[in-house]
Order: C-alpha cells, then sequence, then structure tokens
C-alpha cells in the first residue's frame, strides 16, 4: 500500500513538474532591445511599403520618431489586447532617431521641418507590441509644406503573418486637414 501511494504521489509530482515546465515554455520571452529594434523597423517598413503602393515613390520622413496620441485607453479599443496598448502608451513616452539604413533607400530623411524638398513629410510614432511581439499599433502622420496645414493622422494596427512579414489589419484616422 505504501509502495502504491509512494508511486502515486512521484507520478504527480512528475505530472505538476512537466505541466509547469510547458505552461512556462509557452509564456513568451521578453525581447531584446536589438530584437525589439528589428520588429519596430519591419513595421516602418510596411508602412512605408502601403505609400509605395498608393504612388508616393519618393518618400522623405522625420529624422527622429514623431510623438503620437500617448495614453489610449484600452476601453476604447474592445478589440486589442491590453498589453498592446500599454506598451505603445509607454514607447510613444521616448523620441528614437531614425535609421534611413533600416528603412530603406527609397527614403529622404529630414532633420527639420524647413524648406521640405517633397509633396508630404511623413512621420512615425514608437511602435507597441503584445506580448508574443505578432501584434504592433503605432501612429503614422503625413504633413504637407509649407506650414503643415495639410495632411492627416492615423493609429495603425498591424499583425504579423506566418511569413513573418507585417500586415495592415485596420487603421482609424486621428486628424485630417
Amino acid at each position: 500500500m505504501n509502495s502504491l501511494l509512494l508511486s502515486l504521489f512521484v507520478t504527480a509530482c512528475i505530472v505538476i513538474v512537466t505541466a509547469w515546465s510547458e505552461l512556462n515554455f509557452l509564456q513568451p520571452s521578453t525581447p531584446s532591445p536589438a530584437e525589439r529594434e528589428a520588429e519596430e523597423y519591419a513595421v516602418y517598413r510596411a508602412i512605408l511599403g502601403r505609400e509605395t503602393e498608393r504612388c508616393i515613390h519618393s518618400q522623405t520622413i522625420a529624422a527622429d520618431s514623431q510623438p503620437g496620441p500617448t495614453e489610449l485607453d484600452p476601453e476604447s479599443f474592445p478589440g486589442l489586447d491590453s498589453e498592446l496598448i500599454k506598451d505603445y502608451n509607454q514607447a510613444c513616452l521616448e523620441s528614437i532617431p531614425l535609421n534611413q539604413d533600416l528603412l530603406g533607400e527609397q527614403v529622404t530623411m529630414l532633420s527639420s521641418y524647413v524648406d521640405w524638398p517633397c509633396m508630404f513629410i511623413q512621420g512615425f510614432s514608437r511602435v507597441g507590441f503584445n506580448k508574443r511581439m505578432d501584434e504592433a499599433l503605432i501612429y503614422y502622420e503625413r504633413k504637407a509644406p509649407p506650414q503643415a496645414l495639410a495632411g492627416g493622422g492615423e493609429l495603425i494596427y498591424l499583425v504579423k503573418g506566418e511569413d513573418g512579414t507585417w500586415k495592415i489589419a485596420w487603421s482609424q484616422d486621428t486628424w485630417i486637414s
């Protein structure tokens, strides 16, 4: 009887340890700063690709990430993961210099809004990600010279496809003029 109880106890412990290790394995790990940066630029390139499809062949963007709407309320976006919105809010607190080499050759970087050599200048916020890094939220805007009185801004939600590319799932205009 004692050996049967001991055997059942050992079996139960093995099952619990195995289940626990599988649960921990399924939890997404925190990406390194380099992994996060690579995904952030992949999102930027996905949006630039959409604009190229819209016949904007020469793309000019601001040299730094632009501030987006911060403190988005998760209740305003009931279909989105609240962690995604929380990460977006946190990411938008800091502006970073953008790396032209990581954006592509069709992009011209501007360090100021003076003497724009283009039809529109584009700006991006930082990118918010969910824990699995397969959903992204970003603010994007286009402004026309000379005083940026024409243009628009939008929040864009993207999902990462099985092939590893980012696809725009939906966008919501935040302003237009």
